[in-house]
C-alpha cells in the first residue's frame, strides 16, 4: 500500500546499482548510473518549507523539504536519520511498504535509501514517473488510527503561512513533527527592514524641523 503524503552532522555513503529492475506504483524501475550527490544524516533538518510529507503502513514518517533535504522519523515521532542530495528541481517523497522514496522529478529518478542509512540505489524509470506527483499528499492522511495533518503557523508580518506537521492519535493527542520557520525569519526580516526605515524617516523630520527653526531665527 502506497500512502504519500536544518546545523547538519553527515554520514558517508556508498552508492549502488541494484542487480535487477524493480516496479513502484505500477512504473518498471530500472538500475541507472546516474550521478546524484547524496549523504545521510544524523541531526534533523529544520525549518525548511515542506514539499510534502508521506506515512508508511508500519507509521514510518518522511518530510521532504526545500533545499534538497528529508527528514525521516519513526512510529513515535522521533528522529530517526535524514537525506541530502542535490538537485535543480522539487522532489517529493513516498513509501513504498517501508522502503523510502525519494523521486527527483528532473531527471525522473529515485533514489532509495537503504533501513540501515548506509547506502542509496539511484534508478530511473523505463516510462515517466511523473504519474507519482498525483499521488502526493500535501494536507492530511490517516495511517492505522494515527492521523497525520498540516496546520498554519501563523507569525506577524508573514505574507504567508508556515505550517507544522501535527500527529494526532486515536485519544486526541498531539505531537508536533515538524515545523517550518522560514516565513518566520523572513517575518523578522521584514521587521527589522521597516524598523530602520522609520527611524530613518524620523530621524529625517527631526533634522528638517531643526534647519526650519534655525531658519526662523534668522
Amino acid at each position: 500500500m502506497l500512502l504519500s503524503v536544518f546545523f547538519v552532522c553527515a554520514l558517508p555513503v556508498l552508492h549502488t546499482t541494484a542487480a535487477s529492475n524493480a516496479s513502484f506504483s505500477g512504473q518498471i524501475l530500472v538500475p541507472t548510473e546516474a550521478d546524484v550527490y547524496t549523504e545521510f544524516l544524523t541531526v534533523a533538518t529544520n525549518g525548511g518549507c515542506i514539499q510534502n510529507f508521506a506515512v508508511s503502513d508500519e507509521g514510518q514518517i518522511a518530510v521532504c523539504t526545500k533545499g534538497n533535504y528529508v527528514n525521516v522519523y519513526r512510529r513515535d515521532g522521533s528522529f530517526s536519520y535524514g537525506v541530502r542530495y542535490v538537485t535543480s528541481g522539487d522532489s517529493r517523497v513516498f513509501w513504498n511498504e517501508e522502503q523510502l522514496v525519494i523521486y527527483l522529478v528532473r531527471g525522473d529518478l529515485c533514489l532509495l535509501p537503504d533501513e540501515t542509512a548506509q547506502c542509496i540505489s539511484v534508478w530511473g524509470f523505463t516510462g515517466s514517473g511523473s504519474d507519482l506527483l498525483t499521488q502526493t499528499v500535501f494536507t492530511n492522511c490517516a495511517v492505522n488510527g494515527t492521523f497525520y495533518q498540516m496546520l498554519p503557523s501563523d507569525f506577524p508580518l508573514s505574507r504567508s503561512k508556515g505550517y507544522q506537521l501535527v500527529m494526532q492519535t486515536g485519544g486526541g493527542a498531539q505531537q508536533v513533527i515538524y515545523t517550518d520557520t522560514m516565513d518566520k525569519r523572513n517575518a523578522v526580516l521584514r521587521l527589522l527592514i521597516i524598523t530602520f526605515v522609520c527611524l530613518f524617516v524620523v530621524f529625517g523630520i527631526w533634522k528638517n524641523l531643526r534647519i526650519w527653526k534655525d531658519l526662523a531665527h534668522l
